[in-house]
């Protein structure tokens, strides 16, 4: 069992060898340590589900103090930049042109029919893209809403209006764990698995390619060294660089992201190091396999950012999707770190399901090493230089 030989003195002179290499390749400092916080800032504000500073505008064709009581509570609110319009067909230029995404028109005799409970006002959205349209409707329905309840507690609509339109049971809602109902609390913590996913994996999946093309792991084979020891000292070179590439993605998230943290962080930073084992494990086995380095990076982009992106739960919820898909989302690691990372950030607790998913994710990293060494194993050059071949 020649792959399997292990000697400390022998591993750490490797990893003495793959520290140089990295310090003397800047490129691999800068995949580690500076592209993670690059990803993270540009997704950190590129991606958010928050609705801020939405274009309307508003056609009033009478200026009644209700009128203008709806007007002023639509525009005070920072989801919507309201503009005032001259008429209709100014508000339609501006919404077939996209400037707007919806016009809300109060019409003549709106007070009086008001008073009388029978207000109507129009919004007209543009509908191209069905699900924000939905979104502002209902946005904007609700701030008319609450508009018309302030104006019968005022007594601005008489009282016999009031049995009709107040609702029998007030709901008074109460959000947990994202009380701010902040999107990038909630995006935050997977766009930190992606990062870490896409940045061990290509640290890993350029090592042995690389040498493969050089010719320098023909030397390699000609030591003593085993498989295992090289497969050992690149995954723990390359795992610890993008480890700290991790911790500074943490910090990032932490100041400028104002990310809570409501879990352990012993348990996020322990599922953190075992998720980049995985990349890195990925990263080293698809290395092995190809002996390219175009070949391997395109490999490792392919099996650590897509997973990550579409079957991990990041965006879409795997329980409404279907349920093949929702198998194999369930059967890959990125699943598992986004739900921990997300308890750990987000709502605390849930020890059991932790325990579960850093298990899942160390036996993915188990297995991919194991088959990235029997891939190293099985090269003819190290079967040549083997101490039992060279004996006979």
């Amino acid at each position: 069992m020649n792959a399997l030989r292990f000697s400390p003195r022998r591993f750490l002179s490797l990893l003495k060898k793959e520290a140089i290499e990295i310090f003397r390749d800047r490129s691999i400092l800068f995949m580690g340590l500076a592209l993670p916080l690059l990803m993270l800032f540009i997704y950190g504000y590129g991606v958010s589900m928050d609705m801020e500073a939405v274009p309307a505008a508003v056609v009033l064709k009478e200026r009644t103090p209700a009128a203008l009581a709806f007007t002023r509570d639509l525009s005070a609110n920072k989801q919507f930049a309201v503009r005032t319009v001259q008429g209709r067909p100014q508000a339609e230029a501006l919404l077939e042109k996209r400037d707007i995404e919806f016009i809300l028109e109060i019409p003549n005799g709106f007070e009086r029919a008001l008073t009388s409970g029978r207000g109507q006002v129009q919004l007209t959205i543009y509908g191209v893209d069905s699900n924000s349209a939905v979104i502002f409707r209902n946005y904007a329905a609700g701030i008319l809403a609450q508009t018309a309840a302030k104006m019968i507690q005022e007594g601005r609509i008489p009282s016999s209006v009031q049995n009709t339109d107040l609702p029998a049971v007030t709901i008074v809602p109460r959000t947990w764990f994202n009380d701010e109902a902040n999107s990038r609390w909630y995006l935050v913590p997977g766009l930190l698995v992606i990062v870490s996913a896409v940045s061990a994996s290509l640290m890993g999946s350029i090592v042995i390619a690389r040498e493969w093309e050089r010719g320098t792991l023909t030397s390699l084979f000609a030591t003593p060294a085993s498989s295992l020891e090289i497969l050992l000292s690149k995954w723990t070179a390359y795992s610890f660089i993008a480890y700290c590439g991790f911790l500074l993605c943490l910090i990032l998230a932490f100041l400028l992201f104002n990310e809570p943290l409501r879990g352990s962080l012993w348990v996020l930073l322990g599922t953190g190091f075992l998720f980049i084992g995985w990349a890195a494990a990925l990263g080293l086995f698809v290395s092995a396999k190809t002996k390219s380095q175009f070949l391997a990076t395109e490999a490792a982009v392919l099996a650590s950012f897509m997973p990550t992106m579409m079957l991990s739960g990041f965006i879409f919820d795997l329980r409404s999707v279907p349920v093949w898909i929702e198998v194999v989302g369930r059967l890959l690691p990125p699943t598992y770190a986004v739900e921990t990372f997300r308890i750990c950030f987000l709502s605390g607790g849930q020890s059991v399901t932790l325990a579960v998913n850093a298990l899942v994710i160390a036996l993915w990293t188990a297995g991919l090493f194991a088959g990235a060494l029997t891939v190293l194993g099985k090269s003819p050059l190290e079967a040549k230089h083997s101490p039992k071949k060279a004996a006979s």
